[in-house]
């Protein structure tokens, strides 16, 4: 039997590190990369993460998911525009947002409500939960249901506000919230 040499050339270590900081500089730079939204004919613009994709959603300027998300619920952002009544009260127009997705939502629930400045305009963020049953709609399928969180940012243009939906599923939330923070950053009006 042979022996084994336990030094390491200090070669190899000095490659094993450069191998790891190159990798890990490929990796930053593709999780970096965004596609930009512009809808010139409402005034709105946003970046978004290259490798989420569009997806329909019913009545949405913008509606985009991460495909890679590891759960059965989606991590998503949408873009939609109601109609705006300057008279009516940015708190009056959340109320009756929360009356909607309440009727619509099982479980919903607000957590917070802030104001917020997005690109020098105010806005509310309201962020809440609901429940969801993932694979429910298929027959005779039981499911455990999952909690959503999402932030609504709502933001009065014109005659518009504007709402922006983060939702993700809840045991992911804070490892997408940088990503939607970016985003949010990113909105130009």
């Amino acid at each position: 039997m042979g022996t084994v040499d336990k030094n390491w050339d200090p070669a190899v270590l000095v490659f094993l590190v450069a191998c790891l900081f190159i990798g890990w500089l490929v990796k930053a730079g593709v999780e970096s990369r965004t596609i930009s939204f512009d809808d010139s004919e409402v005034g709105i613009s946003l970046r978004y993460p290259a490798n989420w994709v569009t997806t329909q959603e019913e009545d949405a300027l913008l509606a985009v998911l991460d495909p890679q998300t590891p759960s059965t619920f989606n991590t998503k952002l949408t873009l939609h525009s109601e109609k705006w009544n300057e008279e009516l009260e940015l708190g009056s127009f959340i109320m009756e947002l929360a009356a909607a997705r309440g009727a619509s939502l099982p479980l919903y629930r607000t957590i917070s409500m802030n104001p917020i400045q997005v690109d020098d305009r105010k806005g509310m963020k309201v962020e809440y939960a609901y429940a969801i049953d993932p694979i429910g709609a298929h027959a005779g399928v039981v499911s455990i249901p999952k909690i959503v969180r999402a932030l609504d940012v709502i933001v009065p243009k014109a005659d518009k506000a504007y709402i922006i939906t983060f939702a993700a599923e809840e045991k992911e939330y804070d490892r997408y919230s940088p990503a939607f923070h970016a985003i949010l950053e990113s909105v130009r009006m």
